[in-house]
């Protein structure tokens, strides 16, 4: 329960003030837990981010499942895709994994520790893509591979583009587009 708050608050600030200004005491403060139970649960900063990342990646797997039932199984499952990964990265959580990804690059310890995570989320992606992609009747790996990283990569920055001008309407046919090139 604390430690869920404190992951939970930990997004909240990523989204809302950036890698930057989430600092422990603040997120102890929004979890309305004490520096103490935080500590415990996470020694570091690094600690709770990285945890914050795989919650997040966790959640979004389940949520590409859960949403993927409601297509049609083969190309309708294959496109859909591209909205659902829009959904998932535009939304408060997928902000927050774009923060500790940008911060990744210029913070040593918590590139080291980011890294594989965001390898292991990537692999899972690409082996979903394939699964969807082979019922769709797109057998070429590598052309999977391409559209799905391609894909992925835009809605990332996309998403930063959120984060910048918070004008979804200009985004929408973006990523109409994307949909589209599949």
């Amino acid at each position: 329960s604390t430690r869920n708050k404190l992951i939970v608050a930990a997004i909240d600030c990523l989204h809302r003030h950036g890698y930057q200004a989430t600092t422990t005491l603040l997120i102890s403060d929004m979890a309305k837990v004490s520096r103490g139970a935080m500590l415990h649960h996470f020694p570091t900063r690094v600690d709770l981010v990285i945890a914050v990342a795989e919650y997040v990646i966790h959640h979004q797997s389940l949520y590409y499942a859960r949403e993927l039932r409601k297509h049609k199984r083969g190309w309708d499952r294959f496109v859909a895709m591209t909205d659902l990964t829009w959904r998932a990265w535009s939304r408060p959580s997928g902000i927050a994994v774009i923060e500790i990804m940008v911060a990744a690059r210029s913070d040593p310890q918590l590139g080291l520790r980011f890294r594989p995570v965001a390898q292991r989320f990537e692999d899972s992606q690409l082996a979903e893509m394939r699964k969807l992609g082979r019922l769709a009747g797109v057998h070429d790996k590598a052309e999977v591979d391409q559209l799905a990283l391609f894909g992925l990569a835009t809605i990332r920055g996309l998403a930063i583009d959120l984060m910048l001008n918070h004008d979804r309407s200009k985004i929408s046919p973006l990523v109409g587009m994307l949909r589209d090139t599949k």
